[in-house]
């Protein structure tokens, strides 16, 4: 038993630390892959002998004498200055949020956690440029020995695409607090709070699950949990009643109260059943025939000459015709 639950661990393990990889790799492309526009006021003096107001000409020209590892260096820096929107010479946790939502992609809060804590090597809650360098070509040489792995394993590497997400909810009590349109916008789509869409870009489409699931999560969270509890809107004290009733005095109580419904309890205030403006009806249409044959044995009886039917209660409890399965619900 020891052995199987170690297994099931390490393989929760495995898959959170895949998730990571993944929140990672996206990070780079969510941070590196944009081209920003590059100015002298946009770019920092990060590498020491380089001339602000030259650096658009010298990122653009492949002959720049700096070498690759200068090349990339001082283009991280204009990307770096581009989501250092504050210009604090650091890139806080609300920036890099900024940078994956305008990107489109989606990150759960663990795992946006533990993504800015590998980063983040010093643990002052903020990234440097030192450490945004050191994260880029880790996963760059992560992404070299990944892509020799799946080569000679024979995997293809995923395909980009997209997903296009399409919402649309029906209103009532269960999804007054759901708003489509705000949920979408993390993807940069929008719309109604009743009906919205998004588009989710996709490293491969193995992820489409996991971009749904997320949804669903946040759904949940954020407005489902929101719902009135019964407590909020029953009606208080609660009508009820007793199974001993006749149909006359059920239908009473529904034209009193103006109700559709009524629990049925034992004297221990115990629910038992359920009667409803339909069973009512029922037993009153029964009632009524009950009533006519009646009235017609008692004329054959005249006419015959003969004596008249004992005289007893037509009427039947409630008891003998009420809903009994019924599911009970908390008030919280």
């Amino acid at each position: 038993g020891a052995k199987g639950g170690g297994g099931k661990k390490g393989k929760q393990n495995g898959q959170s630390s895949d998730r990571l990889q993944k929140a990672q790799r996206k990070t780079v492309k969510a941070l590196a892959g944009r081209d920003p526009e590059l100015s002298s006021t946009s770019v920092p003096q990060l590498l020491p002998g380089v001339d602000a107001g030259s650096v658009s000409n010298m990122i653009n020209s492949e002959s720049w004498k700096g070498g690759e590892i200068a090349f990339t260096r001082q283009r991280l820096a204009a990307t770096f200055a581009f989501y250092d929107t504050d210009r604090s010479g650091y890139l806080e946790k609300e920036e890099i949020r900024q940078a994956l939502q305008s990107a489109a992609f989606v990150i759960t809060e663990e795992n946006f956690d533990s993504l800015i804590a590998s980063i983040d090597t010093d643990g002052d809650g903020k990234i440097a440029f030192e450490e945004f360098v050191n994260f880029y070509t880790d996963m760059e040489e992560r992404k070299k020995w990944d892509s020799i792995r799946d080569e000679m394993e024979g995997k293809l590497p995923g395909t980009p695409s997209t997903m296009t997400i399409i919402g649309r909810v029906k209103a009532g009590v269960n999804v007054r607090n759901v708003n489509l349109n705000r949920l979408f916008q993390q993807f940069n789509g929008g719309g109604h709070p009743k009906a919205a869409s998004a588009t989710a870009k996709l490293e491969n489409e193995s992820e489409a699950e996991a971009v749904l699931h997320g949804l669903v999560d946040e759904l949940i969270e954020t407005s489902l949990d929101q719902q009135l509890r019964v407590g909020d809107f029953m009606q208080s004290p609660v009508l009820s009643a007793k199974p001993t009733m006749m149909e006359k005095q059920i239908e009473d109580l529904f034209i009193r109260y103006d109700v559709r419904a009524l629990p049925v309890v034992d004297d221990n205030n115990e629910v038992i059943g359920l009667v409803s403006y339909k069973e009512v009806s029922a037993a009153k249409m029964r009632l009524i025939n009950k009533q006519e044959k009646r009235l017609r044995q008692i004329e054959k009886a005249v006419a015959d000459g003969r004596k008249l039917p004992e005289d007893r209660p037509l009427e039947s409890a409630v008891k003998g015709w009420m809903k009994q399965k019924v599911q009970l619900a908390e008030a919280s």
